[in-house]
């Protein structure tokens, strides 16, 4: 055996007070078997954050997140036919967004909009020439990147929209 999928309940945990399972289970993972732990829930995400989901953690489990079990053993049969790379890369890749199939993790990314060339790019991507389209999409996009900012703290990033924005809203830092 190479992979499982392992079907647990909500957010990722499964009973912390069975050493014979989770010994199996560390056991298999030491012995290079690649186990995901996806929630059997139909909505919702494994977090190894609670204490039983620790417990899966620390055995080797990589953990889901908001993948169903059908991407997981699709995934698994991927990354496991791919016999040109290690086993920590496989591991590696699992714990990955590859196709859609995961939210992406973003936790420690930083948004950094160090000039107002972002909007430009993203003009230029959707083939958007004229004024009053680039002034649109600035427009759409300032109040979710302003949120985002402040949601993280990024003050250098508040002040790249504020330049941005230059004096058309009441935008304050």
């Amino acid at each position: 055996m190479e992979g499982v999928v392992l079907e647990t309940y909500g957010s990722g945990n499964a009973p912390d007070n069975r050493p014979p399972l989770l010994e199996a289970l560390k056991k298999a993972t030491d012995d290079g078997v690649i186990i995901m732990n996806c929630t059997q829930c139909l909505r919702g995400t494994v977090s190894m954050s609670y204490a039983t989901g620790e417990v899966l953690k620390d055995a080797g489990l990589i953990a889901g997140g908001d993948m169903t079990p059908e991407a997981a053993l699709s995934k698994l049969s991927y990354v496991l036919a791919k016999k040109d790379i290690t086993l920590d890369a496989k591991k590696e890749m699992m714990a990955q967004n590859l196709r859609g199939e995961m939210s992406s993790n973003l936790a420690g990314a930083k948004l950094c909009l160090s000039d107002s060339r972002f909007i430009q790019v993203i003009a230029k991507s959707l083939s958007i020439s004229c004024k009053e389209e680039l002034e649109a999409i600035r427009d759409a996009l300032t109040p979710p990147l302003a949120c985002a900012a402040a949601k993280i703290g990024d003050i250098e990033a508040l002040e790249a929209l504020k330049e941005m924005v230059g004096n058309t809203t009441n935008f304050t830092t």
